[in-house]
């Protein structure tokens, strides 16, 4: 999962606790941690700094970062951007991330015929501008396999989708 971009289980429970500052995760990131930029935006966006936090977003998802996109798509959300969060998931799925639509899905219930085609076609233009962002940076073409599949949680942990052994094993 890290080469998609995930935050180690450790640092996602040290951002969820507040243990991780934005000086921390922005020299993180400065060092190439494309999960930390990533952990940085979703922190900064949380805290209303939706610019700043949406640049780090979007450059990490440029630099392949699936769990960027999850934020992204998450964040438009919680802001009740429906189609937005549609399309940021649909993103996900496109970067090889086939279980993404479901976890939107939970957060916007059964959207319209109309809703879904126009979130469709923003799901194409934000490939796109990633796409070409990524390119900017001197990146090459996404590598779009299908990331790896997550095990079990541990029971009544409030963790990030990962890979975790199963219980007993």
């Amino acid at each position: 999962l890290s080469g998609n971009g995930y935050p180690t289980t450790d640092d996602w429970i040290k951002l969820k606790k507040g243990d991780l500052s934005d000086a921390e995760l922005a020299q993180r990131a400065a060092r190439g941690d494309v999960a930390a930029q990533a952990m940085l935006g979703a922190k900064l966006s949380e805290q209303g700094k939706i610019v700043h936090g949406y640049a780090n977003l979007e450059s990490a998802a440029a630099k392949g970062s699936i769990y960027a996109i999850l934020e992204l798509a998450a964040s438009q959300a919680k802001a009740g951007n429906v189609i937005e969060s549609m399309a940021w998931y649909q993103v996900a799925v496109l970067r090889g991330d086939h279980q993404a639509i479901r976890f939107g899905s939970m957060e916007w219930g059964k959207p319209s015929t109309w809703q879904v085609q126009t979130a469709s076609q923003y799901a194409i233009q934000y490939y796109q501008n990633l796409a070409a962002l990524r390119a900017s940076m001197g990146f090459g073409p996404f590598d779009n396999t299908l990331r790896p599949d997550f095990g079990v949680r541990p029971p009544d942990m409030n963790l990030p989708v990962g890979l975790y052994n199963r219980p007993g094993g």
